[in-house]
């Protein structure tokens, strides 16, 4: 299961991202000059997913810049990446999470843009099934 959240004011908004194929479409975008992730219509959205299941990310970029994908775990360290998405252009990442901490339900990592780290940015909880 991928679900993702955003929060707005008081209010969060939970989708499902196309569980059943584990497929996660990303999109760059860019507003007067500052740039997000876009899934399923949310920005920066928390994604939740399940551990050791195996997603895929298909990355498009329309933007005029390059970005990269990252994924870290919860002490900051590289676990995937898309390498440069150029202008244009798409790649596909696939990820397969794990627990890696005892006790508890989950585990909680991040994503971000080498290249616009404090603008393109999210969570991903990692649950059990």
């Amino acid at each position: 299961m991928a679900v993702a959240q955003q929060s707005d004011n008081n209010t969060t908004n939970t989708t499902t991202v196309t569980p059943s194929e584990n497929t996660i479409k990303v999109n760059a975008t860019e507003k007067n000059e500052v740039y997000r992730w876009q899934i399923n219509g949310q920005i920066n959205p928390d994604l939740r997913l399940t551990a050791n299941t195996a997603y895929t990310f298909t990355v498009q970029n329309p933007t005029d810049t390059k970005h990269e994908l990252i994924i870290v775990d919860f002490q900051g360290k590289e676990v995937a990446t898309t390498g440069d998405i150029q202008p244009s252009s798409s790649v596909q990442l696939t990820f397969k999470p794990n627990m890696t901490s005892s006790g508890g339900g989950s585990n909680m990592i991040g994503y971000h843009c080498e290249y616009h780290p404090d603008q393109m940015k999210g969570s991903i909880q990692i649950v059990n099934q």
